[in-house]
């Protein structure tokens, strides 16, 4: 084999791992929740500090393959290029339990809000949510979200009060 087409060779395995080893078996437990992380960045990229809880706590409650089935890896157990748009609803449940065990959904919001205020104070934001909103309202609007349900009633609750709380500090 002339060098060129060793070259090519070793090139080609290292690329695509064309070449076998240890990828043949199946994805490591550190893969996985590595992928998972990765989702996660991509679908909230403002709570980069939930991404490792959210992913230990899903490849602990799937498998590889119910992972895939999911649609929250590929059938190369990689993270997709965006989150799906519409989770079965099982699945949409548990991201968002793995999700608001992680991240404080309402103080995310909060912060959003916040960029955009010359004056805004995240703690009377998070009282007056909470005086509207209890956490089984939250997570109900988080998973018909997830689920494809934009427009239910409990995602245009969530929304009007998360603004509502927000014009509050203007």
């Amino acid at each position: 084999m002339t060098r060129l087409r060793l070259g090519v060779a070793v090139l080609l395995c290292l690329a695509a791992n064309a070449c076998g080893g240890d990828d043949d078996g199946p994805p490591s437990q550190e893969s996985i929740e590595g992928e998972l992380a990765t989702l996660f960045d991509r679908a909230s990229p403002d709570t980069p500090e939930g991404a490792d809880c959210v992913a230990e706590r899903l490849a602990a409650a799937y498998t590889p393959d119910e992972l895939v089935e999911a649609r929250l890896l590929t059938e190369q157990y990689r993270a997709p290029g965006d989150m799906p748009r519409q989770l079965a609803r099982p699945d949409a449940e548990a991201w968002v339990d793995a999700s608001t065990a992680c991240v404080d959904y309402i103080a995310v919001a909060g912060r959003t809000y916040a960029e955009d205020a010359a004056v805004f104070d995240e703690e009377v934001y998070g009282q007056c949510v909470d005086e509207h909103l209890d956490g089984s309202a939250v997570r109900d609007a988080l998973v018909d979200s997830y689920s494809g349900k934009a427009t239910s009633d409990a995602v245009v609750r969530m929304s009007t009060v998360l603004i509502a709380c927000a014009e509050q500090q203007k």
